[in-house]
């Protein structure tokens, strides 16, 4: 009864560590009005949202000046822009590592994955200036602000984006699943190893993960990883952002597994970030972060 996505972000050489109660996964917003304006639907597929990212890089005033940019990529030393690159890299069917732990992404899957953020950044120019400072959180405030046509961010920057105190584009943007493949994150409980009561935690566990509870937290406006509480076409209608989590969440894979998680995101941001700076090929980004990853796991 729990989305797949879900538990696979907590199942290791198949055995489950954890389970989850709350969900959610990276979507794709984009501003309606600008959609309806120019003849566009919203992207499902990566080569319309290159499309519709390039239609709508707008000079709005015709002052030779652009004034919305049509998507945006993270591009700062952060998790984040790791996260890009692997979604991405997912998307054209690669894998980040091989089961032995050795990189896997310095494929023609990768080639096709950092080209595409090179090309958004470099030769379609869609996305806006300083790019390697922004993270998915720094993106967010510039769509809230008018000033992109589409983003990438977390399920909570709907409440943002309806919200006229924080955001210009309260009655004129709506999300969807990312073309693609997505990225999800879920909440889960666990139980530690050296617990003295891991009976009583489990009962505790058992209640905070069970239908009653993931639906009385759903009623608050909180996306559960049950599916058959989210699939309940009262609360569809009740919370209609609900709908394309969901789906998103469907849509979406969780981070993959490794002792060295945060060395392995901090060299491809690094690498990705140079790529998109200019300073490297698409190739050698990804030869070098193969070698890093390589020599990382080695040790």
């Amino acid at each position: 009864d729990f989305f797949d996505s879900s538990v696979q972000a907590f199942v290791y050489q198949n055995e489950i560590y954890g389970l989850p109660f709350e969900t959610g996964a990276f979507v794709n917003y984009y501003r309606t009005d600008l959609l309806d304006e120019y003849g566009l639907e919203p992207p499902t597929t990566l080569e319309e949202y290159v499309n519709v990212a390039r239609t709508l890089t707008l000079d709005t005033n015709n002052d030779g000046t652009i004034d919305v940019y049509g998507a945006a990529v993270p591009g700062s030393r952060q998790a984040q822009t790791a996260i890009e690159f692997v979604t991405l890299l997912w998307s054209y069917g690669g894998e980040v590592l091989h089961d032995n732990g050795q990189a896997a992404f310095n494929s023609e899957a990768g080639r096709q994955a950092l080209q595409l953020e090179v090309d958004l950044v470099r030769n379609f120019k869609v996305t806006p200036p300083g790019i390697l400072e922004y993270s998915y959180d720094g993106l967010a405030p510039l769509f809230l602000e008018g000033r992109l046509a589409m983003v990438t961010s977390w399920v909570h920057v709907a409440g943002m984006a309806a919200d006229p105190a924080q955001s210009k584009v309260v009655d004129n943007f709506w999300f969807g699943p990312r073309p693609g493949v997505g990225w999800t994150g879920t909440w889960a409980l666990v139980i530690p190893e050296d617990s003295n009561q891991k009976e009583e935690a489990f009962k505790l566990v058992s209640f905070l993960t069970s239908k009653e509870t993931v639906g009385s937290m759903a009623n608050q406006g909180v996306v559960g990883a049950r599916a058959s509480v989210m699939n309940n076409p009262a609360l569809l209608e009740q919370y209609p952002q609900f709908g394309p989590i969901i789906e998103s969440v469907k849509n979406a894979r969780p981070v993959f597994f490794s002792l060295q998680f945060e060395e392995l995101f901090d060299i491809l941001a690094v690498n990705v970030g140079e790529a998109l700076a200019g300073n490297l090929s698409v190739a050698d980004a990804l030869t070098k972060a193969e070698q890093e990853v390589n020599d990382l796991v080695t040790q």
